[in-house]
């Protein structure tokens, strides 16, 4: 087995041994996993991530994660041609804190950094695995790292070096609509600021709004412990530098998910996360509509921390990354 599956395997096997000790756990199913569609264009506009319907809590809370994602597609058209190939991570740090009664805060601050990568051959064993289709990515050449978008007469992105900087500055506020027992309802918005880069692929130099409603439901499969969640929202696009003339002015954006703790401190998720398209393109990559499915799981490692673990994959081809393998630690301070 390659050794970053090795590395998975043994990562896995540490998180639920520290699972089976006992301690005082924080919420394992106050939120779903965080999830955001990190194909190279899609990761420059300010989709959210869900946070889930509960409030944040009263202490200043960090959170830190990592994503690794693996890219293959290309698409020749008379007007367009794409070609992604080679891996992303993206390093997130949050903070998030309730204020008053009702309302949070949050900030993310992004780092991405695109690179020839080393997960083509476990990428392989994964879908031969599963059955999952390769979509060319068996016959091409491994580890390698080529980035290019040409449309129109224009090359706004073309590289084959490492490319690294701050992405896109993102903050929330957000309000608590209701809260009871069986199912809270929770208000955000997010702005988004053109931090990043387009050439370096690290954001899209245009300011994006976004708004949504989150929806919690405890009550209604509560004998059988599952916990569902649920949310949609509208996300205005401000004027990118990548294909102005091209790109949408406005996405829809929405999410269905599912928890379940299996132990006092071991839950497993699974969710749904979708958006609109970003792009009038006929290429999917290009920003195209997204339908991610994501499994995982959270394990409360003390009273303040849990660590997510999970594997996204691309569920219609070629419009979102083909498979992303994250961890996430969320502590309060």
């Amino acid at each position: 087995m390659h050794r970053f599956c090795r590395r998975l395997s043994l990562l896995a096997l540490s998180l639920l041994a520290l699972a089976a000790w006992p301690a005082r756990a924080s919420d394992l199913l106050a939120a779903p996993l965080p999830v955001r569609n990190l194909a190279p264009v899609s990761l420059l506009y300010g989709l959210p991530v869900m946070q889930g319907a509960q409030r944040c809590c009263e202490r200043l809370t960090a959170s830190a994660r990592i994503a690794q994602v693996s890219n293959f597609t290309s698409a020749r058209f008379p007007e367009t041609q794409l070609t992604f190939d080679g891996e992303t991570t993206q390093f997130e740090y949050i903070l998030q804190r309730a204020f008053g009664r009702r309302g949070e805060w949050g900030l993310v601050l992004p780092y991405v950094q695109h690179t020839r990568g080393f997960l083509d051959r476990s990428i392989d064993s994964f879908h031969n695995t599963f059955g999952l289709p390769e979509g060319g990515r068996d016959l091409a050449p491994r580890d390698l790292l080529n980035y290019s978008i040409r449309s129109d007469g224009q090359t706004p992105v073309a590289f084959r070096d490492r490319q690294r900087g701050l992405g896109d500055l993102r903050g929330w506020l957000g309000w608590s609509l209701l809260t009871s027992d069986a199912r809270a309802l929770t208000a955000r918005g997010q702005l988004k600021l053109p931090t990043g880069r387009v050439d370096k692929m690290t954001g899209s130099e245009g300011t994006d709004l976004a708004l949504w409603l989150e929806l919690e439901e405890r009550a209604l499969l509560s004998r059988v412990g599952v916990v569902i969640s649920g949310g949609v929202g509208f996300a205005a696009l401000g004027d990118s530098d990548l294909l102005p003339d091209r790109q949408e002015n406005a996405a829809w954006f929405g999410h269905l998910g599912l928890r379940r703790a299996v132990g006092p401190r071991l839950a497993l998720l699974a969710q749904l996360d979708a958006h609109s398209d970003l792009y009038d393109s006929r290429v999917d990559a290009l920003g195209g509509t997204a339908l991610l499915g994501t499994l995982g799981f959270r394990v409360a490692a003390s009273q303040r921390l849990n660590i997510d673990f999970s594997l996204m994959e691309d569920l219609i081809s070629r419009s979102s990354a083909d498979v992303v393998f994250q961890l996430q630690l969320h502590a309060q301070l």
